[in-house]
């Protein structure tokens, strides 16, 4: 992870907390773009937003996507689904 820029990792750890509080067992793609949507000053909003994104329909339908990710009681760690892994070993091959 250390290949990662620090933005990077905000947003993996940001997505995974998001994960854990909605009690997903899995870390989705869903959850790593809603953690760089989120924030208002971030570059992929502003860019989104210059490229005539409405941001406000594109939260809703993240929020919609993970509101229909399954959901578990208790779980203590959650793990990367096939697609984050698949993703971040693209990332860590660019890096």
């Amino acid at each position: 992870m250390d290949r990662l820029t620090q933005k990077a990792q905000e947003t993996l750890s940001s997505g995974q907390q998001l994960a854990i509080d909605r009690h997903h067992p899995q870390l989705e793609p869903e959850h790593l773009l809603y953690a760089l949507v989120t924030p208002q000053e971030g570059l992929a909003r502003r860019l989104l937003g210059q490229i005539g994104a409405d941001m406000a329909q594109l939260s809703l339908s993240i929020d919609q996507a993970l509101g229909k990710l399954p959901q578990v009681d208790g779980a203590a760690q959650i793990y990367a689904s096939d697609s984050v892994q698949r993703l971040l070993s693209n990332a860590w091959n660019l890096a």
